[in-house]
Order: structure tokens, then C-alpha cells, then sequence
């Protein structure tokens, strides 16, 4: 290739080259498609709590888990940047928490196991 055909080739390649964007916390999970997410995973399962029929997986069910596992401080804390962040990270901006795939995938390994759901009601 001579120089002049390497420099079209460089250009060419410039070109085409897709630009990355950095999208902050891209890859977080909002608490509502988590709970989706696990909800599905276990089949889509409900229970009947008092006289209604409810979904196995739900927010109140989520917010035991995180409080049972330690993955994020309670509400209103002094300090919530003080997370697990192999599960979930604290967004200063927006006031909120993500979560991760690795949250998810624990909480469907662990509400599969009868005696550790139903331990977040004791």
C-alpha cells in the first residue's frame, strides 16, 4: 500500500469510527424494574397477605431485602453514599439508588429459597 493509499485508508477509518458517549449510571437498575425483574424470575408467583392477593416479589418485599442485606442505608440518612457497591450506588444528582444485575441475580437465587422470603416477615 503506498502512503497516499494509507492515508485514505486512516481517513476512511476516522470516518467511520463510532464516537462513545458516556451516559451516566447506564448500566443501573431502577428499585421498580427490579422489582419487575425478580418478580418474573420467580415465576410471576403471588400470596395473599390479609384478604388481597398480591405479587410474591414487590417494592415492600424489595425494600426488606435491602434493609435485611445491608445493601444501602435506611431513608434519610446523613450518609447515603454508604452502599454495597457490588448491589447498589448512590446518586448525588438525582437523590436516588441504582441497583445492579448482580442485585437482581442475588435476590432471585434468594426469594427461590422458601425459608430466606420468608424470613424477611419475622
Amino acid at each position: 500500500m503506498t502512503d497516499e493509499e494509507k492515508k485514505k485508508v486512516e481517513r476512511i477509518a476516522a470516518l467511520i469510527k463510532e464516537k462513545h458517549i458516556p451516559v451516566a449510571n447506564d448500566d443501573k437498575i431502577k428499585p421498580g424494574t427490579v422489582v419487575e425483574m425478580v418478580q418474573r424470575a420467580l415465576g410471576n408467583k403471588s400470596i395473599v397477605k390479609g384478604k388481597k392477593r398480591v405479587d410474591k416479589f414487590n417494592m415492600d418485599t424489595h425494600t426488606r431485602c435491602w434493609k435485611k442485606y445491608k445493601i444501602r442505608p435506611e431513608t434519610g440518612s446523613s450518609h447515603p453514599e454508604r452502599t454495597n457497591t457490588k448491589y447498589c450506588v448512590y446518586d448525588s444528582m438525582n437523590k436516588n439508588y441504582g441497583y445492579t444485575q448482580a442485585w437482581v441475580d442475588f435476590l432471585i437465587e434468594q426469594m427461590n429459597k422458601d425459608e430466606e422470603y420468608n424470613s424477611l416477615f419475622e
